[in-house]
Formats: C-alpha cells, sequence, structure tokens
C-alpha cells in the first residue's frame, strides 16, 4: 500500500485553512483501484477531518505525483459541492 503524507503548499488550498493530507492507495493499477484520502483543516478553519475513499476506473500509474495531485484537485472541489468532487476524480481519472 502506497502511503503520501503532504503538508500543504497549494495557496488555494491553504487558503481554505486544510493543512495536510494523508493518501493510501492499495496498490492496484486497474480499474478497481481504491484511494483513501485523509485531510485536516486547522482550528482557525474548523479543525474538521474528513477522509473519503474512491475507486478508479481505468488503469492508474503507481507514480505519488499522480496521486497527490489526483486527491488535492478533488478535495479542494469536494469542500463545498459533492458533485463537483465526484467530477474532479473523474476528470483526472481520465487524463492518467
Amino acid at each position: 500500500m502506497l502511503r503520501c503524507a503532504r503538508r500543504i503548499n497549494d495557496e488555494e488550498a491553504r487558503q481554505s485553512g486544510l493543512i495536510s493530507l494523508l493518501f493510501q492507495f492499495d496498490g492496484r493499477a486497474g480499474a478497481g483501484a481504491k484511494l483513501s484520502v485523509s485531510h485536516h483543516q486547522s482550528r482557525a478553519a474548523g479543525g474538521r477531518n474528513d477522509q473519503k475513499t474512491v475507486q478508479t476506473r481505468d488503469e492508474m500509474p503507481l507514480r505519488t505525483g499522480v496521486v497527490y495531485e489526483w486527491g488535492l484537485s478533488a478535495l479542494i472541489a469536494n469542500r463545498e459541492d459533492r458533485a463537483a468532487g465526484r467530477a474532479a476524480f473523474q476528470k483526472v481519472d481520465a487524463a492518467v
């Protein structure tokens, strides 16, 4: 299982108070692979902790950078609008 913890440097995410992400990827490269994303917001932004697990539709390269960008774009979109979050996952999933 691929685990990747990152402090956030992305300006859009930082403005929302998002301070850290933890990704866990089950390592399967085919459709149905699972990616769990946990994120933590600063106390000033409400101190919320969330976890989301999604399954990929297509093959996804086992590159940490791809997993990171894939999860971050969806989390930013998913903050207020779950449909937009799903669309972000699908868009990036289709691109890889």
